[in-house]
């Protein structure tokens, strides 16, 4: 069984992700291009986390429900949990890099 059959993995389990944006084979190579572009950034936990990296590469939105949810001030002090340019950044690298990456089909 592969993991993105859909009777193997719901992805409504994920929190605000009704389904997968990408087909399987384009969210793995939109991961591996993600990596490629990412690699130098500076990993923080309310600024820019895995799960913005992995929101953006499965979904085209650099958001963190995790970050949203601290009490405030700490989402309004870090976009709503949203990165402010991750995926106009990531958009405009598969432009120049791999611009098949960029639909959903």
């Amino acid at each position: 069984m592969k993991p993105f059959d859909s009777h193997y993995v719901k992805a409504k389990f994920v929190r605000k992700i009704e389904d997968i944006a990408f087909p399987p084979e384009k969210t793995i190579r939109r991961l591996i291009y993600a990596l490629k572009r990412f690699r130098e950034w500076e990993y923080g936990l309310l600024g820019w986390n895995c799960e913005h990296l992995a929101r953006l590469v499965a979904t085209n939105r650099a958001i963190s429900y995790e970050v949203k949810k601290q009490p405030w001030p700490i989402p309004d002090l870090n976009h709503g949990g949203k990165h402010s340019h991750a995926k106009d950044d990531f958009k405009k690298y598969l432009s120049d890099e791999k611009p098949d990456l960029l639909s959903r089909s």
